[in-house]
């Protein structure tokens, strides 16, 4: 029998930051969440030409704090996880809120915490953000690429409006499970923000689904 036990760890915990110069600190945050096995960079590089563009918001990136090493022609390569769900053994082994708390810790000690904030998440970054949504106290919406919903997991959020950029041929999470899922959320109260399907995109993000990307933070700011 494996026991277990929860000890307190100070996690590392890096990040990229876009829009954050002196004088900016009173600029919205757009809370960049990767996807499992990636990288904050891998996100930021998907979403945006140039990051370093001039944006009437600030773009913060965080790595999840849990490294996942990805094995890339013989080698390994940086990658990390928000949590660990066994879906096959219907088990979590690292749950979502260790990294939540981590993050909000992060984010108050850079001073992030009070400003508005769009949460965009790419597919397990997609399921994570509503558990930075239950602990920021000014989230303008959520932005979900390439990702899906789970109801239960909003339980108790303010609703917000929810915001979707998909593949049609994402054959991870398809078109119609993402929809059921938000049809659940805005049977819930959450607002029914824009629904974007990119025709022909699988599980990704390609130079067309670019600008779809900023008009839905647009929308939001």
């Amino acid at each position: 029998m494996i026991n277990k036990h929860t000890v307190p760890v100070n996690l590392p915990v890096s990040y990229l930051r876009y829009g954050g110069a002196s004088g900016a600190s009173g600029r919205p945050v757009l809370l960049m969440l990767h996807g499992f096995r990636e990288t904050a960079r891998d996100f930021v590089a998907r979403a945006f030409d140039q990051p370093e563009g001039n944006f009437p918001f600030e773009i913060f990136a965080p790595n999840a704090p849990f490294p996942m090493p990805a094995r890339l022609e013989g080698k390994y390569v940086e990658a990390y996880s928000w949590y660990f769900r066994d879906i096959d053994r219907k088990s979590v082994l690292i749950p979502p809120e260790v990294a939540a708390e981590a993050l909000l810790a992060l984010m108050t000690d850079l001073d992030l915490v009070r400003r508005e904030v769009i949460i965009a998440g790419f597919s397990q970054g997609g399921f994570f953000a509503p558990y930075m949504a239950r602990l920021l106290p000014r989230v303008l919406g959520i932005i979900a690429v390439a990702s899906g919903f789970r109801p239960d997991e909003y339980v108790g959020i303010a609703p917000c409006p929810i915001s979707v950029l998909h593949g049609s041929d994402d054959k991870v999470i398809s078109v119609d499970l993402m929809l059921e899922g938000l049809q659940s959320l805005r049977d819930a109260g959450f607002t029914a923000g824009e629904v974007t399907i990119i025709d022909g995109m699988g599980h990704t993000m390609n130079p067309a689904s670019r600008p779809a990307m900023g008009s839905l933070i647009g929308n939001l700011f």
